[in-house]
C-alpha cells in the first residue's frame, strides 16, 4: 500500500470520550503491533516525547511539544476527568488502563490509555503510554460527536481496511493530488503510485509493518496530473481485541522544500543517468549487498555485461579481487578510498577505488567509483614536483581554485571564476588578487593572519570580495602555501566558494533571534518587562550584590480592589488601567535607572540594585503620588474615590547561605499585610 499524505497542523485537541472496557487490559497488551506511543509529564507539562506521539498530535518534531500542557490537546469536559486520574496515581494508586473513544473522518477508534509514576532526570513524574485499538463495539451511536478528529485543511491521514481499500482520506486530500474524496474512496492507493521504487524497496516495507507493526520513510507518489510529489510517511498497523488486523492507518507530512522539485525530477533522473554512463570511471551501485547497477565503463573494465553483474553479491563480484573486497568495509566509515592492482589480459592495471554510503530509495547504498589510474601512476616521477597543485585542484574542483605567485598574482584560476565572479578565468590571469578583496577585510586579514607569504599551514578565512557587476559577495577562501625545494614560499593555492546566501541567512537569523528573544522578555499587555526578565535581572543583581556586599531592594505592588475595578468598569477598561499603571511604573523607576516589571495579574515588581530601604522608601511614596495623579476613578474602593497600590517593600545585603527566594518571600510578607492593614500604604519588611 502506497500512502500519500500532506502538511500536518501545527497541533490539534485531542477530545475523547472514556468509555469502561469489558475486558482486561492485558488483553489489550496483546495487542503488540498497535502503534504505540510513550508521553512522560509533570504537574500537565509534558517532558519528554516519543516521535510517535508527536507525529500523532500534528507536530514534525518532539522537541516541540516540551513545555506544552498535556491538556491543550483535550477537550475542556474531558480535562477534568484525566485530572483526576493522573492526581489518583501520584499518590500511589495503580489505575486500570481505561479506553478513550474519537473518530477519524467517521471511522471510529479506540485509544487505550495507561498512566504510572516514573522518574525523568530525578524528578518524580508522570509516564502515559497510549495505544491505538480498535473498538469492537460498532453499535455505539451514542459516541460524543465533540470527541470526533474531524481533520482539517491541514491534516493528513488515511485509514484502510486489512484488503487495503480505503475507508477514509484527510480533507485536503482533493486539495494536494486533484483526486477528488469521492472518487478515491473504496479504492486502493495503488491508484497514485509513482512507480519509482523496487519490488525489494516494497517487500522490506511490508517486512516491517507486518512483523513490527508500523514504518517510517519517504515516499515519491503521483498527482492525478501526472507529477510527483515527496512525502514522510507513518504507516500502522490497528489491530481489534482478538489481535487481528482491523485496519491499516497512516500519517503523513509534506516535504515541501522537495516538492518544488518535483516537475524536474524525470529529467534530473535521465540526465544524471546519462553523465553516470558516460562517465570514463566504472560504476558500481549496490544495496543490501547486492550490486544493482553497473555503467559501461564498468562491464569493459571488468569483461562481463551488465547483465552478469546485477543481482550479484560484492563478496562474489569481487571474489576474483580479495584486496578490494577486504577494504570496502564501511562498517565504522562512510567514505574510503584506496589504490589497488588488478589483473587483465594486458598485464596490470592501477585502479582507484573509492566507495561511500549515499541514500537511495529510503535506504543506504554503498557506490563504488573504480578508475583506471595506470598512466598517472606511471607520471608520478615527472610529476611529483607539481603533484600538490593537482592534487588539490583535484580535491577542489566544484570551488573556484587557483594558484597566486608569491606576490598575489594569479597564474592559474579555474572557469568557476565565471560563476561566482562573473569574469572568465582568461581576464583574471595575471592580476593582483588582493586588489578585489573589500579594503576593510583587507586590513583585517593582514591584522588577524599577517602577510599571506608567510602562511605555513593551510588557512581558511571569511571576506567580501567584488563581484564584476560592482558588489560585494561573500566568499569563503581555502589557502595553501607551496614552496620550492629550498624551502622558500613559491606562491599559494586557494580554494574559494560564494557563501553570500549563507551570510544573508546566518544575519536573518541573527536579527531574528535578537527580536524573539526581545519579544519573549516583554509582557504582551502592558508591553513592559514580563515576569521570564524580572526573574533574569532579579538573579543577576543578587550575584553582583552578594560579590559587591551592597544592598538590593525589591517592591511587589498590587493594584487595590482591581477584581471590584473590572466587576464595576469592566475587563477592557481594566485592560486599560493595567496600561496606565505599568506605563506611570516604567517612566518613573526605568528614568532612574531601576526595573519594573509585571509580576503577574494586577502586581507589578521592581528592582532597585545598590539601594537601601530608607531610599527605597522614599521614592514609593513619590511614586504612589505619581499613581495618585492619575485620577483614575475607582467608586468601589473602600480607601479611595481613585485607583491606588499597596506595596511590600524587602531591602537585603546578601551574604553566606542567603538565598534569593528569601527577599521574594519577605517582599511578599510586607506586601500582604499592606493589603491587610488596609491597603493603600507602605509596608517594610521585619526579618526573622
Amino acid at each position: 500500500m502506497i500512502i500519500i499524505f500532506m502538511k500536518q497542523p501545527r497541533r490539534r485537541n485531542m477530545t475523547v470520550k472514556e468509555s469502561t472496557p469489558d475486558f482486561a487490559p492485558a488483553d489489550i497488551a496483546k495487542n503488540t503491533l498497535a502503534p504505540y506511543f510513550v508521553c512522560i509529564h509533570k504537574d500537565s507539562i509534558i517532558l519528554s516525547i516519543d516521535d510517535g506521539g508527536a507525529q500523532l498530535l500534528g507536530f514534525k518534531d518532539p522537541s516541540e511539544l516540551i513545555g506544552k500542557s498535556i491538556f491543550s490537546f483535550l477537550h475542556e469536559t474531558d480535562q477534568e476527568m484525566v485530572a483526576g486520574r493522573i492526581n489518583t496515581i501520584k499518590q500511589g494508586i495503580e489505575m486500570p488502563a481505561t479506553i478513550m473513544k474519537f473518530s477519524i473522518n467517521g471511522v471510529p477508534m479506540d485509544l487505550q490509555v495507561k498512566s504510572m509514576n516514573t522518574v525523568f532526570n530525578g524528578e518524580s513524574s508522570v509516564k502515559t503510554s497510549l495505544r491505538f485499538i480498535t473498538p469492537f463495539d460498532r453499535g455505539d451511536k451514542n459516541q460524543d460527536q465533540h470527541g470526533s478528529l474531524i481533520l482539517n485543511a491541514n491534516k493528513g491521514i488515511i485509514i484502510t481496511n486489512p484488503g487495503g481499500m480505503i475507508l477514509t482520506v484527510s480533507d485536503s486530500f482533493s486539495r494536494v493530488t486533484g483526486f477528488a474524496k469521492e472518487n478515491v474512496v473504496g479504492n486502493n492507493p495503488r491508484m497514485w503510485k509513482s512507480q519509482s521504487y523496487t519490488l525489494t524497496f516494497y517487500k522490506r516495507m511490508w517486512e516491517s509493518i507486518t512483523s513490527k507493526g508500523y514504518w517510517e520513510g519517504e515516499l515519491w507518489n503521483k498527482k492525478r496530473d501526472g507529477s510527483h510529489y515527496l512525502m514522510k510517511v507513518n504507516i500502522y498497523s490497528i489491530l481489534n481485541r482478538e489481535g487481528h488486523l482491523a485496519h491499516y492507518l497512516a500519517v503523513y507530512t509534506d516535504i515541501s522544500e522537495v516538492q518544488k522539485l518535483s516537475n524536474q525530477l524525470k529529467e534530473r533522473e535521465e540526465q544524471y543517468r546519462t553523465l553516470v554512463e558516460l562517465a570514463p570511471n566504472a560504476i558500481l551501485l549496490s544495496q543490501f549487498n547486492r550490486i544493482i547497477y553497473a555503467n559501461p565503463p564498468a562491464e569493459s573494465l571488468f569483461g562481463v555485461m551488465s547483465q552478469e553483474i546485477i543481482g550479484q553479491p560484492m563478496t562474489a563480484f569481487f571474489k576474483e579481487y580479495p584486496n578490494i573486497a577486504s577494504k570496502i568495509d564501511l562498517s565504522d566509515k562512510t567514505v574510503i578510498s584506496f589504490e589497488e592492482k588488478l589483473q587483465k589480459d594486458r598485464g596490470q592495471i592501477d585502479v582507484e577505488v573509492s566507495t561511500s554510503l549515499i541514500p537511495y530509495q529510503g535506504h543506504e547504498a554503498v557506490l563504488t567509483v573504480i578508475k583506471e589510474i595506470t598512466k598517472r601512476k606511471n607520471m608520478e616521477r615527472a610529476l611529483r614536483e607539481s603533484e600538490e597543485q593537482y592534487r588539490f585542484i583535484a580535491e577542489n574542483s566544484s570551488d573556484m581554485i587557483g594558484r597566486l605567485s608569491s606576490a598575489g598574482i594569479i597564474l592559474y584560476i579555474s572557469p568557476a571564476s565565471k560563476r561566482i565572479l562573473g569574469y572568465r578565468n582568461e581576464d583574471l590571469i595575471g592580476t593582483k588578487i588582493y586588489e578585489m578583496l573589500h579594503p576593510d577585510d583587507r586590513k583585517t586579514l593582514l591584522g588577524e593572519y599577517g602577510d599571506p607569504q608567510n602562511f605555513r599551514s593551510i588557512v581558511t578565512f571569511s571576506y567580501r570580495m567584488l563581484h564584476k557587476n560592482g558588489e560585494y559577495i561573500w566568499a569563503e577562501t581555502t589557502v595553501r602555501p607551496l614552496r620550492d625545494k629550498s624551502g622558500k614560499p613559491s606562491g599559494m593555492m586557494f580554494s574559494t566558494r560564494d557563501i553570500t546566501a549563507r551570510r544573508t541567512i546566518e544575519n536573518q537569523l541573527r536579527e531574528s533571534n535578537l527580536l524573539l528573544k526581545k519579544l519573549s522578555s516583554l509582557d504582551g499587555l502592558t508591553e513592559i518587562y514580563n515576569r521570564r526578565a524580572f526573574d533574569e535581572f532579579l538573579k543577576t543583581e543578587w550575584t553582583f550584590a552578594r560579590k559587591q556586599e551592597t544592598p538590593i531592594t525589591l517592591l511587589l505592588m498590587d493594584i487595590d480592589f482591581f477584581k471590584e475595578y473590572n466587576d464595576s468598569y469592566g475587563h477592557i477598561q481594566g485592560d486599560e488601567c493595567l496600561k496606565a499603571v505599568a506605563r506611570t511604573l516604567e517612566d518613573f523607576f526605568h528614568e532612574r535607572g531601576y526595573f519594573a516589571a509585571r509580576y503577574g495579574g494586577e502586581e507589578f515588581a521592581v528592582v532597585l540594585p545598590n539601594t537601601d530601604s530608607d531610599k527605597a522608601f522614599m521614592l514609593v511614596e513619590e511614586f504612589m503620588l505619581e499613581i495618585h495623579a492619575l485620577n483614575l476613578q475607582h467608586e468601589l474602593s473602600p480607601v479611595s474615590d481613585n485607583v491606588t497600590i499597596s506595596v511590600g517593600l524587602s531591602s537585603m545585603t546578601p551574604a553566606g547561605e542567603v538565598k534569593i527566594k528569601k527577599i521574594m518571600e519577605f517582599a511578599d510578607r510586607a506586601l500582604y499585610k499592606a493589603k491587610q492593614s488596609g491597603r493603600n500604604r507602605i509596608e517594610i519588611s521585619k526579618r526573622l
